[in-house]
């Protein structure tokens, strides 16, 4: 194989390590086909992502302060040697429940139960955490699903401090104004500050948004559920067959190891991801001039939502539209990237769930390539070694096989590494 030079070794019980210069393997390897001889292995739940480009397989896992043990007899993992981690869950959106955009970057999804009357707190019941009291004023938005997309925000001018966005035959129409409080029923809105509110049925409500400020980042992990939350938290805790986390929107909430899909270290092993990045993007469509353009979006797909593909939730990454490019520099101290890609779970609506050449160049020039990237594959992993501060490093999406129909393209945790 031009270009690629690589070390395979054992180490330990179940550890395979990787140390390729250029390299662009599957995340799974599948098994044989029949005639072959070869055994099938039983899949098994907790897969560590190492950042040495290492894999760790465990039947059981034990979550330390400072790493995770895996209960099959493996050595201890601290966190800053962890990339990430694959749970047992997988994402099940329910497309009527609520999702609750927090300041911070997490997200819970639920059912809106009621809330306080001083319009302080909303009462929310989740699949993932239980019923939680969240507090409004770290509330970014309040969405709901039709025909299973979550509506945007345009922007809005005058108002008061909220944007409510109500369904309209067209879409949705939005209007500033101010929330008294939230119940089951509805929500207590007002276009004047001195006028009396007056009840929005929930189900003509598409969204509220809030203008609430953005706290410092204190968190260290990122984790998804099953049910398609997202919390950044601070420290994760090991309760009997629980995570125990807190949250300041939340406070303490509960949630059971079975239903973690994934967890990101957001520091340590001088990682610097990708998503805190400057961002030059450039598009071209399918059909020149004259066809649609997608943009792109940061720690959520196209349509505003969770990062899924092939079931499994990311809390980082872009998603973009071949063609496309994405570009950096090159961090102070990189010298490694890491990056998976794969389709975006919305393009299974179409027949053929999405077909493209996903490839990183540096300066300009391609190094890695990633070809016929289909929905209902695993994600392919690209790694990249001998960079430079400075240097210019793009991630495209071009046209594959099915002209541009599906590339819904989502590059899922874009890490620089020392």
């Amino acid at each position: 194989m031009n270009g690629m030079k690589a070390e395979i070794r054992f180490r330990g019980r179940g550890l395979l390590r990787v140390l390729p210069s250029l390299l662009v393997v599957p995340l799974l390897v599948q098994a044989a086909g029949p005639g072959s001889g070869a055994k099938t292995l039983s899949p098994v739940p907790w897969r560590l992502h190492l950042l040495d480009a290492s894999l760790v397989s465990a039947k059981k896992l034990v979550f330390e302060e400072k790493g995770l043990l895996p209960g099959d007899g493996g050595a201890r993992i601290p966190y800053d040697q962890l990339y990430y981690l694959s749970g047992p869950g997988r994402v099940v959106t329910d497309p009527k429940a609520a999702v609750v955009d927090l300041v911070d970057g997490s997200r819970l999804v639920g059912t809106i139960l009621g809330g306080d009357e001083e319009g302080e707190s909303l009462e929310l019941k989740t699949s993932d955490f239980g019923v939680l009291q969240v507090s409004l004023d770290l509330v970014d938005r309040v969405r709901f699903r039709r025909e299973g997309r979550l509506p945007r925000f345009p922007a809005v001018e005058g108002g008061g401090g909220e944007t409510l966005l109500r369904w309209s035959p067209l879409g949705s129409d939005a209007v500033g104004g101010f929330l008294a409080s939230v119940s089951r029923e509805g929500l207590l809105f007002s276009v004047q500050e001195d006028e009396d509110p007056s009840l929005v049925p929930w189900k003509e409500v598409a969204g509220l948004r809030f203008d609430n400020e953005i706290p410092k980042d204190e968190a260290r992990f990122a984790l998804v559920g099953q049910g398609g939350s997202l919390l950044r938290v601070a420290r994760v805790r090991q309760v009997k067959a629980s995570l125990a986390l807190s949250h300041p929107a939340t406070g303490q909430l509960s949630l059971p190891l079975e239903r973690l899909v994934t967890l990101v270290p957001l520091r340590g092993g001088g990682r610097g991801f990708a998503t805190r990045l400057p961002v030059e993007f450039e598009e071209k469509s399918f059909f020149g001039k004259d066809g649609a353009e997608f943009g792109f979006q940061k720690n959520r797909n196209l349509f505003g939502d969770l990062l899924v593909s092939e079931g499994k939730g990311y809390p980082l990454g872009f998603a973009a539209h071949s063609w496309s490019r994405l570009s950096f520099a090159v961090p102070k101290g990189a010298t490694r990237f890491r990056v998976f890609l794969g389709i975006d779970q919305t393009a299974r609506e179409f027949p053929v769930p999405g077909n493209l050449d996903g490839r990183i160049l540096v300066d300009g020039k391609p190094r890695v390539e990633a070809k016929r990237v289909q929905g209902g594959q695993p994600l392919r992993r690209l790694l990249l070694q001998g960079l430079k501060e400075g240097q210019k490093l793009s991630l495209e999406l071009d046209f594959g096989e099915n002209l541009h129909i599906g590339d819904r393209g989502d590059w899922i945790l874009p890490v620089f590494l020392p």
